[in-house]
């Protein structure tokens, strides 16, 4: 298939993947079933299991959604889970064990920057495409290096990016920066202080430890001398919780600007609801869109999509989309391919362009990382609820 025709088709099926979640099935009574094993590798127990285990709820919810309505003709998506324990050296055996399946086309990986980071040649040498829902730059590029890898978290570069213009449009001359010491929350860091710089804003940078030990010591570090006039927290939920609550009971009365990996429940916890009201987050308008005119199918699905997760789950978490666009993306490879082989649902992904549940994903030749920069918008938490920010 030509790469305009597979454009094509991938485009077609699409719409019918994001619009058609609850219809009835296509598939014809009297064809056989193909199955289709798509491996995943998740952080269910161990530091990351709070979300490794909304990404497996999120992943199953939409790989029965996807069967029920018979979007992949008689194609059955089946998952094979198996849990890394966040340590990177059992994944690195998981995904072996995965990639040396024959039945297992293709495979999806958690949060865990490292554990997919340690499996990269892995990877490679078996040649079996992974989407994964991690976030640090390293893990697609070079791209000619990295060839099967395809990632779904939005780009450091990109949310430095809208958080240093939200800085200089409130008049912001000076912040803590406090991320993450894992490798998204480093490149965090990296990004940041390049457009502080930029734009001639004064930074006190500490690092903090994923599950949030130290908030204190840190909070104090990043306050030290005459407070700043904003806190910037790249870090987990648990982690920016923490921070948050130090930073208030410390006495800072400052802006604190969160990113994406600070997203947590649809509800801002009761915990630190007080430090965190008034904050505003960088994330997608998946987490707000039951409060937005669903004013195209994108965000008609959206809307769908959360309260299908919601009903099934009793609440809904922000980085569920992200695991539903996974399976997306996947379901879209495999119908604009003629067969279900590895190395046509990795040609696929390289041409694959779809409105998601987060936001536009575009997958492209020259690059593996597919949420758009237009996905991005500023939220803001007002009692215990975000809401899209004015802009």
């Amino acid at each position: 298939m030509s790469r305009s025709r597979a454009w094509v088709a991938t485009a077609i099926t699409t719409a019918a993947i994001m619009l058609a979640t609850m219809v009835t099935g296509c598939t014809s009574p009297g064809s056989a079933t193909e199955r289709v094993v798509i491996g995943v590798d998740l952080e269910l127990t161990g530091a990351g299991s709070y979300l490794g285990q909304v990404y497996r709820r999120a992943l199953e919810l939409r790989v029965d959604q996807i069967n029920e309505a018979g979007l992949l003709g008689n194609r059955r998506l089946e998952l094979k889970v198996m849990d890394n324990r966040t340590d990177s050296g059992v994944a690195v055996t998981n995904i072996s064990r995965l990639a040396e399946d024959p039945e297992v086309v293709a495979i999806i990986t958690g949060g865990c920057d490292a554990c997919l980071m340690a499996s990269l040649e892995t990877v490679t040498n078996a040649g079996v495409p992974v989407v994964s829902l991690a976030s640090t730059a390293e893990l697609v590029e070079p791209v000619d290096e990295r060839r099967y890898i395809f990632k779904l978290g939005p780009d450091a570069v990109d949310v430095a990016q809208v958080l240093a213009r939200e800085l200089v449009r409130t008049g912001v001359e000076s912040i803590g920066l406090v991320t993450s010491d894992q490798p998204y929350g480093v490149e965090g860091q990296r990004e940041m202080l390049i457009a502080a710089e930029r734009f001639d804003i004064e930074v006190v940078a500490r690092s903090i430890s994923e599950g949030g030990e130290g908030a204190d010591g840190v909070a104090a570090e990043v306050l030290v001398g005459q407070d700043p006039d904003a806190v910037v927290i790249w870090a987990s939920g648990p982690a920016t919780g923490a921070v948050a609550q130090s930073l208030r009971a410390r006495g800072f009365t400052g802006q604190i600007l969160l990113a994406p990996s600070s997203a947590d429940e649809l509800f801002v916890a009761s915990a630190v609801r007080s430090a965190l009201n008034g904050a505003r987050m960088v994330f997608t308008e998946s987490l707000v869109i039951d409060g937005l005119i669903a004013s195209s199918p994108a965000k008609a699905a959206r809307q769908t999509w959360l309260r299908e997760y919601t009903a099934h789950q009793g609440t809904y978490h922000a980085h569920a989309s992200f695991a539903a666009d996974a399976v997306q993306v996947l379901a879209a490879a495999m119908s604009a391919s003629e067969t279900v082989d590895r190395e046509s649902i990795r040609a696929a992904l390289e041409n694959t362009q779809i409105d998601g549940f987060t936001g536009p994903i575009r997958f492209r030749l020259e690059t593996h990382s597919g949420l758009s920069p237009q996905a991005l918008v500023m939220l803001v938490a007002q009692g215990d609820r975000w809401r899209l920010a004015a802009s």
